[in-house]
């Protein structure tokens, strides 16, 4: 498609240029898979401005882009001068693919906690019931049997598009993704109008000086999901949902434990029977087993039963449904890992969620609370908070390396040390995290649960801005085997 064309059938409004007929076959905001062809978008980022790229992209053959500023490229170049880039690559995009996001039911899930698990347990409900859904968030995307990694919670636009087109192709009616505040902030979903939108939670997170400014911010950015969807579910148990609801047009409904609701949830208890940690619930006279622990997990559950209860009035089969979904990452009992000893995975990185989990894996009266725990790139308050609910609720702490990113890990390590005084739980520090799954595993006796914290399975450290290649139940289950095959006398 010319870019003259693909510009006006995007609605873009230029500031100068955009007459040019140059054929455009692919869209890309990396100089290095630009060419022939590209159109390259120059995107400012918090650490660099895509604008200084534009020389590279040119020199591997690319002739068009999209830029805020002026450029450093030959006058041949053809240069589409907007108001914000981010915001024209969501309406480019959409444009390129032949505005996928028209043919699916789009479903968005924002807050502070639960999003993933909301997500993909909406995905999974949907597909049994026979309402083919694909998802996109923290775990990847992943439809018709396919799966492939993702960047970010919520992918940039065109990545959204490429990811909503491919689905369409494939026959998928329904899409739930996540909706992450720096998705909302930086126009990543700009141009898609939500059918439905749930509200999760809310609590400072994602603060600083690469995110976002202030808690206020935060907040708003989260709230424009609500101006852009058709049905928003609140949950009324939240301190800020009234916030949330407040003046947003869509039509709106609650779901809720402890407040009046729409859907509201009765009779909460715990269930346990051997690796199976979950609850049960009644709501709207349907009672509800979940393979999920926690009251936290309730409340994730709750949205969903109202987000597939919006595509279906099978209550019955959507109950069964739910009774067989797990979310990988999420509270995961690992199997077979070390006789008699429960092993956790657990995505848990900050204060509240790692708190959740502390609690939650109290109620099933282990003998003890072992936990290994890191994080980095993040603030001192992040870690001292952090710190200070392991200190608290774990019976032994390993702290240890989380995606230290630019962070020297062993400062990071000292730095959260620093929250562990009289009255708090053991703790030992260990840099290497390999090494730190098996001091824990060295550790364990029978009766305890070792709750692995902060990676689920997001598959990698971001380490100096990379993303280098880890697994942890492959850490934790050869570090068993090693220890088993040492000494099983001892085990």
């Amino acid at each position: 498609m010319k870019i003259k064309d693909l510009l006006e059938r995007s609605g873009v409004q230029l500031l100068s240029g955009g007459c040019g007929e140059e054929e455009i076959t692919a869209l890309t905001y990396d100089s290095r898979k630009a060419q022939t062809g590209s159109l390259f978008f120059c995107l400012r980022g918090a650490r660099s401005n895509g604008e200084d790229f534009a020389p590279a992209a040119y020199a591997q053959g690319c002739r068009c882009f999209v830029s805020e500023g002026t450029l450093d490229v030959p006058e041949d170049a053809d240069v589409v001068r907007v108001s914000d880039a981010r915001q024209a690559l969501a309406q480019i995009s959409a444009a390129f693919f032949g505005f996928p996001q028209r043919d699916v039911t789009i479903i968005g899930v924002t807050g502070t906690k639960g999003k993933t698990t909301v997500a993909e347990t909406a995905c999974s409900v949907m597909n049994r019931m026979g309402l083919a859904c694909g998802v996109i968030g923290s775990n990847g995307a992943a439809y018709a049997g396919k799966h492939m990694g993702t960047s970010n919670t919520t992918p940039e636009s065109y990545e959204l598009m490429r990811l909503f087109r491919a689905m369409r192709d494939e026959g998928v009616r329904y899409v739930v993704m996540e909706v992450s505040s720096q998705a909302l902030a930086r126009h990543r979903v700009d141009g898609i109008t939500f059918d439905t939108a749930v509200f999760t939670n809310l609590s400072p997170d994602h603060i600083g000086t690469e995110e976002h400014p202030d808690y206020a911010h935060y907040r708003d950015s989260k709230k424009r999901l609500f101006a852009q969807c058709r049905h928003g579910i609140f949950n009324a148990d939240d301190p800020e949902a009234e916030y949330m609801m407040a003046g947003s047009p869509c039509e709106k409904s609650t779901y809720a434990i402890h407040r009046p609701a729409d859907l509201r949830a009765e009779g909460v208890n715990i269930l346990k029977a051997g690796d199976l940690f979950g609850m049960e619930f009644t709501a709207a006279g349907t009672t509800y087993h979940i393979r999920m622990p926690g009251e936290y997990n309730v409340y994730n559950a709750l949205a969903v039963v109202a987000l597939v209860g919006r595509y279906t009035d099978r209550t019955c089969e959507l109950a069964e449904a739910l009774s067989y979904v797990t979310v990988p990452g999420r509270f995961e009992v690992l199997p077979d890992v070390m006789p008699g000893c429960t092993v956790v995975l657990d995505f848990a990185h900050n204060s509240i969620s790692m708190n959740a989990l502390l609690q939650t894996a109290r109620s099933y009266d282990p003998a003890r609370i072992i936990a290994v725990f890191g994080t980095g790139g993040r603030t001192r308050v992040r870690r001292h908070q952090l710190g200070e609910a392991v200190a608290k609720g774990a019976d032994l702490a390993i702290i240890t390396t989380d995606d230290p990113d630019r962070d020297d890990p062993a400062e990071v390590i000292a730095d959260i040390a620093t929250c562990f005084g009289p009255g708090s739980c053991p703790h030992v520090g260990i840099v290497d995290r390999r090494e730190a799954v098996r001091y824990a595993l060295e550790q364990m006796r029978p009766g305890d649960m070792l709750l692995l914290c902060g990676k689920g399975r997001e598959g990698y450290q971001l380490v100096q801005g990379k993303k280098i290649p880890y697994d942890e139940e492959e850490t934790v289950r050869s570090c068993a085997r090693e220890l088993l095959e040492s000494r099983p006398q001892a085990l």
